[in-house]
């Protein structure tokens, strides 16, 4: 999102949308997954020397529990608002501030509830789901399902 100071009227407030691809803002992460494109709704406001860039983030997000491994789907509905200098002529370019806001906004580990159970580490059943036969203890090869799985994907 490029802003042009020098074309903004001080106190006039001006509506802006814009529609990003998150593939290209590298907004994907290991657990999250943007299913839509990330849309944007705002107003630019320009009062002497200052720009204020205000409004609102939205798609739909898959994320990816830390623990059991399950997909949600959500709506992302991200408020923003940034400041900037105006006093020389350059334009503003708000990309980089648009996607930190993002993945900023992200939790460092996403549960699927707060007392998820995550997988077992010796048959690799999701916990939440079923119930396991195994006694949790690690004897035997403790993720020796998660093992097989790996070595399965080195294959193909």
């Amino acid at each position: 999102m490029k802003i042009i100071p020098s074309v903004l009227k001080d106190g006039v407030p001006s509506e802006v949308q814009g529609i990003y691809e998150p593939q290209k803002l590298n907004l994907d992460t290991v657990d999250l997954k943007f299913e839509d494109k990330l849309y944007l709704d705002g107003t630019v406001l320009k009062e002497q020397a200052a720009v204020t860039f205000s409004g609102e983030l939205k798609s739909t997000i898959r994320r990816i529990c830390g623990r059991c491994l399950s997909e949600r789907d959500e709506q992302l509905t991200l408020p923003f608002q940034f400041f900037y200098d105006a006093t020389d002529d350059d334009d503003i370019d708000a990309l980089d501030d648009i996607r930190e806001t993002v993945l900023l906004d992200q939790p460092m580990t996403f549960l699927c509830k707060p007392d998820c159970l995550g997988l077992c580490p010796v048959c690799g059943a999701n916990r939440n789901d079923k119930v396991c036969r195994c006694d949790g203890s690690s004897q035997g090869q403790p993720f020796s399902a998660l093992k097989q799985i790996r070595n399965r994907i080195k294959e193909e």
